[in-house]
């Protein structure tokens, strides 16, 4: 579990720092949902990137995922560098104006807030029902992390016009083999 979880973390802080080099959202909503909806799949992207760098040059093992860490975890240090002296980026302020407005954006979070809860309860039923994932799951990410975890030294042939979904990113298969 916490193979799984480690990268996951590394990829939200490395987004929602790289995130805030650029734009700072006012508003405590705002800033949670534009950090949480964009800062966590671009920090998977990044990792993702800083992972394949890693398998370019040593197989994908153990040693290749702890200088995938080590490499996102400079990156996000240097982001938080980059904050602090504030010297290099001067990031743009977002604002929502809701003149007039309060009532419908407090009924649009209600709506929003009920829309995530269903969505998170029907994702972990999903999760218990099939912790495997259904023949998509296996066929474009479980089978290529499979292959760079068995045989490390042929994970290049997950690109191979043979494999299935050869044109799928590898970001989740990355993230898949990490745990």
């Amino acid at each position: 579990m916490l193979g799984i979880l480690a990268p996951m973390l590394i990829s939200a802080v490395l987004g929602w720092l790289v995130l805030r080099l650029f734009y700072r959202p006012a508003g405590i909503w705002l800033r949670f949902t534009f950090y949480l909806g964009l800062g966590i799949p671009l920090g998977a992207c990044v990792f993702a990137m800083c992972a394949f760098l890693t398998f370019l040059a040593a197989s994908p093992g153990t040693g290749a995922i702890l200088a995938a860490f080590c490499l996102a975890a400079s990156l996000a240090a240097g982001c938080g560098w980059a904050q602090a002296t504030g010297r290099i980026f001067r990031p743009t302020r977002l604002t929502v104006v809701t003149r007039g407005h309060e009532a419908v954006l407090a009924l649009l979070w209600i709506l929003a807030g009920l829309t995530s809860l269903a969505a998170i309860l029907l994702l972990a039923e999903s999760f218990v029902r099939t912790p495997y994932g259904l023949w998509d799951a296996h066929a474009m990410w479980n089978a290529r992390a499979l292959v760079m975890y068995r045989t490390p030294e042929f994970w290049r042939n997950v690109f191979l016009l043979q494999h299935p979904h050869a044109d799928y990113p590898l970001s989740l298969s990355i993230l898949v083999f990490t745990g």
